[in-house]
């Protein structure tokens, strides 16, 4: 399936598959794993060193692709034409992944399954459905000392109260020495 959009389609016998002039190119054989890699929803770099092609030369390949394609049709070279088409194989192949994987989504939503249904308004209404995590407790809050109130009748249980003064006076302290 060509991915290449209609107004800037070259035609096939203008491009070079080869890009022998460049640091990046990939025989048919080679191109094509790489297209079924990527529709098939592996990772670009795991899939790129498979075929012996380093990510940041694929990555640079893409640049490039994108630049040729912004470019009016008619100034590019054939080197241009093959990076562009390049660059429209490799996002039509992620872009074919991802209706794929929408379509599983969609159909397991449509039969009932919440986590499906709940995967899908988390990434397309974010603003209402995302998940929020709330934010870490802070640690000087944490760690601060608990009190206790216990209510004491000064005039009857004044031993008592001295104690309960002194025990709260010696765990704040603890806590304070053990910082």
């Amino acid at each position: 399936m060509d991915y290449m959009p209609k107004a800037i389609e070259p035609k096939k016998h203008e491009v070079q598959r080869r890009l022998e002039d460049t640091e990046f190119w990939l025989d048919d054989e080679k191109r094509t794993q790489l297209m079924d890699g990527l529709r098939e929803g592996r990772d670009p770099k795991v899939t790129c060193e498979a075929l012996g092609i380093s990510k940041p030369e694929y990555d640079r390949a893409l640049k490039e692709g994108y630049r040729c394609l912004l470019m009016p049709y008619k100034q590019r070279n054939e080197r241009e034409m093959a990076m562009a088409e390049f660059y429209c194989e490799a996002k039509g192949s992620l872009m074919e992944f991802e209706r794929n994987q929408v379509g599983v989504i969609l159909k397991s939503a449509e039969m009932g399954d919440w986590k499906a249904a709940a995967w899908l308004l988390e990434r397309r209404m974010p603003e209402m459905y995302a998940k929020r995590e709330l934010p870490p407790i802070r640690p000087e809050v944490a760690d601060a000392p608990s009190i206790k109130i216990e209510l004491v009748d000064p005039t009857s249980d004044s031993e008592r109260m001295l104690k309960l003064e002194r025990e709260t006076l010696d765990e704040i302290d603890g806590k304070v020495m053990e910082k």
